[in-house]
């Protein structure tokens, strides 16, 4: 909690608390999952059930890796590509997506004190 208090208000952040649906509970099947290549950090809320995950992976994971990356790595963070794949897997799920300080969103989040909540299930 410390690092946070650090970073700026005006600093865009990404912050996931993963319940395990799929995939074994353990540090690599934690959001965001991050490729380098692009330089872009993926984050998922819900479940994926078009999504089949492979060798201990979560579904999350599998769909950024064969579906969301390539696509951001081709077309760009925001291009309409990535839209038209996005709407082929999210279900009613949600999908955060951050490249350095770009962030977008995918899914019915709520705002509400100046931030973007994928549920209120905390309070």
């Amino acid at each position: 909690m410390k690092v946070l208090k650090r970073v700026p208000k005006e600093e865009p952040l990404l912050i996931h608390f993963r319940l395990a649906t799929h995939g074994s509970i353990k540090r690599s099947n934690c959001h965001p999952f991050y490729d380098s290549e692009t330089n872009t950090h993926f984050m998922h809320n819900g479940i994926l059930y078009g999504i089949r995950p492979y060798q201990d992976k979560t579904d999350s994971e599998c769909a950024f890796e064969c579906f969301l990356q390539p696509t951001i790595k081709k077309y760009g963070l925001h291009s309409d590509e990535l839209g038209m794949e996005v709407d082929n897997v999210i279900g009613y799920s949600k999908f955060a997506f951050m490249q350095g300080k770009e962030v977008r969103l995918f899914g019915d989040f709520i705002f509400r004190d100046s931030l973007y909540f994928s549920n209120l299930r905390f309070l």
